[in-house]
C-alpha cells in the first residue's frame, strides 16, 4: 500500500506536469545577427480547435484537443489543453492511480506575459476487481503583484480514504503553496504541447530558453526543496525526408529542444507553419502527437 499521504504528491506531481511554460527574455532591441523567436500568433490562433491522437509506440493511447480563446473584455488570451485517453494510463495494481483525464489552462497577455493558470486533473484508483474510485484535484492560480500562489482543491472519496489511513474535511483538502515570482516579459511556449502553427521558423536558428515552471516550483518550496531553473536549447533543422501526413508527404522543418532528462521534436510545414506532429522524451518516456485531419 502506498506510504501515507503518497496518492496526494501523485496528484500534485501531474498537475505540476501540466502547466510547464518556458519564457524567453528580450532585450528591447535583438541584438545584430539574432533570428527572430519562433512564436506563437495569437489573433491568428484564436478559435481555432486542433485535435491529436498521441501513440507511445504503435499504440493509440489517448487524445488531446488544444485550442485558444480571446477574451475581449481584457484583451487576453486562454490557451486551453484537454487529455482524455483512450485508456486509463498508468500502472495495473492495487490503489495504484491511473491518469483518466486532465484539463488545463493558462491565460496570458497579447505579449505573452502569464495572468492566471488552472488545472483539473482525474484519477482513477482501483480498489478490486471491477471497482474503482476516482480522484479529482483542481490547481487555480492569479498573478498578483507580480506573484502567483498556487490554490489547490483534491477530492478524496471516503472509501479510498478509509484505504490510505486518510482524515480529510467533508470539503476535500484545501492548501496554498510558496509565492513564486513571475517574469514581467517574454515570449510563452510549452514544449510539452504542440499547438496550430507557429511562425518565424527558419533552418538554422537556434536559443536558449529558461524553463518556467510556477506550479513545480511552487510545489518544491512547499515541501522544502530548491528547484534549480533549466534550459532548453532549441534548434531548427531542415526535416531530412518528408514527413508522411494523411498519407502525403509534406515537406517540414524541425524544431529540436534538448535539456536535461527532457527531448523534444516538433514537426513544422514549410509552407505555412503548421505544427504536424510533436514528440516528447521526458525521462525515458517517448510520447508522439499527430495532427488529425483537419
Amino acid at each position: 500500500m502506498p506510504a501515507r499521504f503518497s496518492i496526494v504528491i501523485i496528484v500534485l506531481f501531474w498537475l505540476a506536469a501540466t502547466t510547464w511554460l518556458v519564457y524567453r527574455e528580450f532585450m528591447p532591441e535583438q541584438r545584430a545577427g539574432d533570428p527572430p523567436p519562433v512564436r506563437i500568433d495569437l489573433p491568428d490562433e484564436a478559435g481555432r480547435h486542433v485535435v491529436w491522437s498521441a501513440y507511445r509506440g504503435e499504440r493509440r493511447i489517448c487524445t488531446l484537443d488544444t485550442w485558444v480563446e480571446y477574451l475581449r473584455k481584457d484583451d487576453t488570451y486562454k490557451l486551453h489543453s484537454y487529455f482524455h485517453p483512450q485508456e486509463s494510463v498508468g500502472r495495473d495494481g492495487f490503489l495504484l492511480p491511473k491518469l483518466k483525464g486532465m484539463d488545463s489552462m493558462y491565460r496570458i497577455t497579447r505579449e505573452g506575459e502569464l495572468r492566471e493558470i488552472e488545472s483539473t486533473l482525474t484519477l482513477q484508483v482501483p480498489l478490486e476487481e471491477d471497482k474503482h474510485s476516482e480522484i479529482k484535484a483542481v490547481v487555480k492560480g492569479r498573478v498578483e503583484n507580480g506573484s502567483l500562489v498556487p490554490r489547490w482543491q483534491i477530492d478524496i472519496p471516503s472509501e479510498l480514504q478509509s484505504l490510505l489511513g486518510l482524515k480529510l474535511p467533508e470539503s476535500g483538502l484545501s492548501l496554498e503553496t510558496a509565492a513564486v515570482a513571475v517574469p514581467q516579459r517574454g515570449g510563452i511556449l510549452n514544449p510539452l504541447q504542440p499547438v496550430n502553427a507557429l511562425r518565424g521558423v527558419h533552418e538554422g536558428q537556434t536559443w536558449e530558453m529558461p524553463l518556467f515552471d510556477p506550479i513545480g516550483d511552487s510545489l518544491s518550496a512547499y515541501l522544502g526543496k530548491k528547484a534549480a531553473v533549466p534550459f532548453v536549447r532549441a534548434e531548427v533543422k531542415a526535416a531530412g525526408e518528408p514527413l508522411l501526413w494523411n498519407e502525403s508527404p509534406e515537406t517540414c522543418l524541425i524544431i529540436d529542444y534538448e535539456g536535461k532528462d527532457f527531448a523534444a521534436r516538433t514537426w513544422v510545414r514549410a509552407s505555412d507553419g503548421k505544427v504536424l506532429q510533436h514528440e516528447t522524451t521526458l525521462q525515458g518516456d517517448h510520447l508522439v502527437l499527430k495532427r488529425n485531419r483537419d
